[in-house]
């Protein structure tokens, strides 16, 4: 098989022009052809939906979604449950309408059922939207509105038994964390300047009661949320 199919050598057979090439005995059980099948993978699905890059994605909790965040100002909702060549794309959010500001992170609702998504762009009068999954409509939360001023390209999730803490990390600085119920409405934890330059990434502890923000500032600060 080394001398057969190896690219990393030169005398593999894939890099000379050999004649005589060894042969397996397959016992007729499938052909050559097959047998590359199963050597190389073959992608499952391959989508052109966006004008630019694509800067993140994120599956659904019971993986029969994924959605893309797109530079060209628009996220994406595809489903994965489609086959053959049948269109996959089921939303096309525009998250940023004519501003062009790139979307950085997209996330699911962390339930096997996803009723949002959230999407963080550097929209500076709306780093952080809401989507209904079903209608690609925006979600209107009173939560999420005023938080402006600054993109955001720090997100984090995290299920809890009664609901769903959601947090945004702000370029300038500004972490906000919020909760939504498992009835639907959503609340403000916290709203404050975590750090001096922009916050890059963010993760909350297993039991929700600690968010852990990295920033550009040089520095890394946990943050108590109980």
């Amino acid at each position: 098989v080394w001398k057969n199919a190896a690219t990393g050598n030169p005398y593999s057979y894939v890099n000379t022009g050999e004649y005589e090439i060894f042969e397996f005995d397959l016992g007729s059980r499938f052909n050559y052809a097959e047998m590359c099948r199963l050597i190389c993978p073959r992608p499952f699905m391959v989508e052109r939906g966006h004008a630019d890059g694509v800067a993140d994605l994120d599956f659904s909790a019971d993986g029969s979604r994924l959605a893309t965040a797109g530079r060209d100002g628009t996220a994406r909702i595809w489903d994965l449950t489609v086959g053959g060549t049948r269109e996959r794309s089921l939303c096309r959010l525009p998250v940023s309408g004519e501003a062009g500001a790139r979307v950085n992170r997209v996330l699911f609702e962390p339930t096997p059922q996803p009723r949002w998504l959230a999407t963080y762009s550097d929209l500076s009068d709306a780093p952080l939207r809401l989507w209904d999954t079903e209608t690609c409509a925006p979600v209107a939360a009173d939560a999420v509105d005023g938080l402006s001023g600054a993109g955001s390209r720090a997100a984090a999730v995290r299920r809890l038994a009664d609901g769903i803490l959601v947090a945004a990390g702000l370029d300038d600085g500004r972490v906000r964390v919020l909760f939504a119920s498992d009835d639907g409405d959503w609340s403000r934890r916290c709203d404050l300047r975590q750090h001096t330059r922009a916050v890059l990434d963010m993760d909350f502890s297993p039991d929700g009661k600690r968010l852990a923000t990295a920033s550009d500032d040089r520095w890394a600060r946990v943050l108590a949320l109980d």
